[in-house]
């Protein structure tokens, strides 16, 4: 709207009242814009704040207590004090170390994880850290037991032992050797073995074997000529026969070394071999050859060993968990006795053998396995050898009345095979 001054001036004095009148709503016009502006700033600000700071009319820190139920300040600021930070109570709560110490508190566990990282800030919840590393420990499970159990324990075991073996014995004339016998003696022994532990040290054990040989072909050689290698008469027979063993220990543990130990023990040994010869045969005799058959061949011959043992045993563990383990064995008998006594049907001869001394070993090593879940339960694979050896006897014979002596030259009985078997502890 243009404004005519000339008018206004033309008219007096009432022409000054409306020029202000006229300024004044313009200024006024000015001033409204601006309030709106200020009012529109100061709500958005508000409204800015009011979201960043929270729900409630209290816009501070601490509004998620709901502090509008305490009137007085005083009240606010002792429940205020009193809280956490506003994220403290979101903060990833600091894992401890597992330490040896704690360890053997806790029952033991196969794997603990250990977080490594640094200390966390004040919003590192609302996100993923990258500086954050995880570091996996493998803590493998320790069992707190004695090696081969405690004090009280029964420990059971079974074995079959597959051996290839032979007896033999000879006679001799003023030193040189005249008559042979060999049979052989391949032999599935069945052996069960008990051991008591009756002091943290000390155990006993008993053990027992048995089988029958197997039906092999034997063999009865003769020199008349002493000094002569050559063989005056051979005879070969079919042999049957059984065979057997028992033995009793006593263990003392002088060392050990977490899952390692060394045992020695003092025993005592028997062993009992039998053999029935048949359906014989010449193979040479007086130093030709010869094929006919010895008819009504039914001879005997039974022979026993014995002696007491020394040794050593240990064991020693190759993995854990599950457990494999490595054992060995060496039993030695510095002073073994043997007594024979045999029935030659043929020449209605009976004979006794006895007297003279030697000496035997008794080795074995396998390797055990012990579940993890069961370590009380074991199964064995091994070998084992077995060797008994006499010299300087006496043998006495009554051949149909007439009553004869001769040296009982040697006598060796040896065993030896793969075993097998499981065992365990009560």
């Amino acid at each position: 709207m243009e404004v005519d001054y000339n008018f206004c001036i033309e008219g007096g004095w009432g022409s000054e009242f409306y020029i202000y009148l006229f300024k004044g709503a313009k200024m006024a016009k000015f001033a409204w814009v601006c309030s709106l502006t200020f009012v529109v700033v100061l709500v958005l600000g508000g409204c800015a704040i009011s979201h960043s700071a929270g729900p409630t009319s209290h816009s501070g820190r601490y509004d998620w207590l709901n502090l509008d139920k305490y009137k007085k300040p005083a009240e606010r600021k002792k429940v205020a004090a009193k809280q956490p930070r506003r994220y403290e109570w979101r903060k990833p709560e600091k894992k401890e170390e597992v330490t040896e110490e704690a360890g053997r508190q806790e029952p033991p566990r196969p794997e603990q994880k250990r977080v490594v990282a640094e200390k966390p800030g004040r919003y590192d919840w609302l996100r993923t850290r990258p500086e954050e590393k995880e570091e996996v420990e493998v803590v493998e499970e320790e069992v707190d037991r004695e090696p081969l159990g405690k004090k009280g324990d029964l420990d059971l075991k079974f074995d079959y032992w597959m051996t290839g073996g032979e007896q033999v014995w000879s006679a001799a004339h003023y030193g040189w050797k005249v008559s042979e016998l060999v049979y052989p003696a391949d032999t599935n022994f069945w052996v069960f073995t008990g051991e008591y532990r009756f002091a943290d040290r000390w155990s006993v054990d008993a053990s027992y074997g048995f089988g029958d040989c197997d039906k092999k072909t034997g063999s009865d050689s003769d020199w008349v000529t002493p000094g002569d290698p050559r063989r005056s008469h051979l005879s070969i027979f079919d042999t049957t026969g059984d065979a057997s063993f028992w033995m009793v220990d006593l263990y003392y543990r002088f060392w050990t070394d977490n899952r390692s130990f060394l045992d020695a023990f003092l025993g005592y040994q028997r062993n009992e071999n039998s053999f029935k010869m048949t359906n014989g045969q010449w193979v040479i005799y007086d130093y030709l050859p010869d094929s006919t058959p010895i008819f009504g061949l039914n001879s005997t011959y039974e022979i026993d060993y014995q002696g007491v043992r020394v040794g050593v045993r240990g064991e020693t563990p190759l993995t854990r968990n599950p457990e494999w383990t490595l054992e060995g064995s060496v039993a030695y008998l510095p002073k073994v006795e043997a007594e024979a006594k045999g029935y030659w049907n043929l020449r209605d001869m009976r004979f006794r053998q006895s007297g003279g001394d030697g000496d035997g070993i008794d080795a074995y090593v396998a390797v055990n396995y012990r579940p993890h879940n069961n370590p009380n339960f074991t199964l064995e694979l091994g070998y084992r050898y077995m060797e008994l050896e006499t010299s300087g006897g006496i043998s006495r014979s009554d051949e149909m009345g007439y009553i004869w002596y001769a040296d009982w030259h040697k006598t060796r009985c040896k065993f030896d095979g793969i075993f097998f078997g499981l065992g365990y502890i009560f």
